[in-house]
């Protein structure tokens, strides 16, 4: 019985932790289906992605001279203390192992941005998700460190 009792706690956070993945891929799943209508069907106050701060809709400029073209963004993680960088760099790692476990048999793209972030993009049929972390007070400054997720239709490969 006293097994029972302090596994039980375990199971509920495995339990827990596997429920928030779902949800994170039902959400993505969502978003995708909506990138191809930009996102119009969605209610403006509707949160999507379990975890998130906050959720927008934005633009994006492709860089290959197409119009821009509306985004999801869901803020994932947002410091500007002493540590930021490296929790960033944390979260942004294990949002990116949670996206991966959702789009199963897809790479992800990693990519470089000038300055102080990373970004990894994963192309589907249908959509593009752009994990997008900027690092922000490398050097001592106390600028925000951010880590995003970003869901648009897919119009151009690595337009993001």
């Amino acid at each position: 019985m006293r097994r029972l009792a302090l596994s039980l706690p375990l199971l509920l956070l495995f339990a827990s932790s596997a429920l928030a993945q779902s949800n994170l891929c039902q959400g993505l799943g969502r978003l995708i289906e909506q990138a191809q209508s930009s996102f119009v069907d969605l209610p403006a106050n509707l949160r999507l992605i379990p975890g998130s701060i906050q959720e927008r809709r934005g633009f994006i400029t492709p860089t290959d001279g197409t119009p821009r073209r509306p985004m999801y963004v869901a803020l994932m993680f947002q410091d500007s203390t002493p540590d930021a960088t490296k929790l960033a760099m944390a979260k942004f790692r294990q949002v990116q192992g949670q996206i991966a476990r959702c789009v199963p048999g897809v790479q992800g793209q990693p990519l470089r941005e000038p300055g102080n972030g990373a970004k990894v993009l994963w192309l589907l049929p249908l959509g593009q998700i752009a994990l997008v972390g900027a690092a922000g007070n490398i050097g001592g400054d106390n600028a925000t460190s951010t880590v995003e997720i970003q869901v648009a239709f897919r119009f151009a490969a690595g337009s993001f």
